[in-house]
């Protein structure tokens, strides 16, 4: 080994964490071969649509519900909360992302 850091460390701990990003063409079946791989390599699939639409009603205030795109900031911090509580719980997963949705990608 040519060099030691807190990366290396965690990733000999185990403390990596792995994932893949699938995306392609509107029905080109990133959901088809996102759910294989997953279920072949003990994956966990974020749907990034189905992610942002279920942050829809958090983001709802007194004047009516949430319109428009919802933040990319907002998703990213969804994932990284279900990502966070999986390592709590001891699980470890490929997490799989199927399609995007950042605005610049």
């Amino acid at each position: 080994m040519y060099g030691w850091d807190e990366s290396t460390f965690n990733d000999h701990l185990g403390n990596k964490t792995e994932y893949a990003i699938i995306i392609g063409a509107p029905l080109s079946g990133k959901s088809t071969v996102a759910r294989i791989i997953a279920e072949n390599a003990n994956g966990k699939v974020f749907e990034m649509a189905k992610v942002a639409e279920e942050i829809r009603p958090k983001l709802e205030t007194e004047e009516g519900p949430f319109e428009g795109r919802i933040p990319d900031a907002e998703v990213e911090k969804s994932i990284l909360a279900t990502i966070a509580a999986d390592k709590a719980a001891g699980n470890k997963f490929l997490y799989i992302f199927d399609g995007q949705h950042h605005e610049s990608l």
